[in-house]
């Protein structure tokens, strides 16, 4: 699976099968760099999220490093209906410490 459309067919799947508790895990940097279009999976898909977690990209850095625009992307799934927790899956280009300094930007 390289896309969210992809993930969610299999949801579906699962779902119809009786799997009630299986959603998508929305992994940014993931479905950034296989070309998926991340800014309409979230706005089309957030509340079907099960879970998000975050790298920029290129370069898997934290926020800030890259292209993706990750808070804008956050809240654009707050809005859709995601309500849980997101995950850091960065690997740090400055001291983990200094990593956090775009939370809360």
């Amino acid at each position: 699976m390289k896309t969210a459309a992809d993930g969610l067919e299999v949801v579906g799947k699962a779902r119809a099968a009786g799997a009630a508790n299986t959603a998508l895990l929305a992994d940014f940097f993931h479905l950034a760099v296989n070309g998926d279009d991340v800014a309409a999976a979230v706005r089309d898909h957030a509340a079907e999220f099960g879970h998000i977690q975050i790298a920029d990209a290129p370069g898997r850095g934290e926020p800030g490093t890259g292209e993706l625009p990750i808070q804008e992307l956050l809240a654009a799934a707050q809005v859709g209906g995601y309500d849980g927790y997101v995950g850091l899956e960065y690997k740090p280009t400055v001291p983990t410490a200094e990593s956090f300094g775009w939370i809360g930007r």
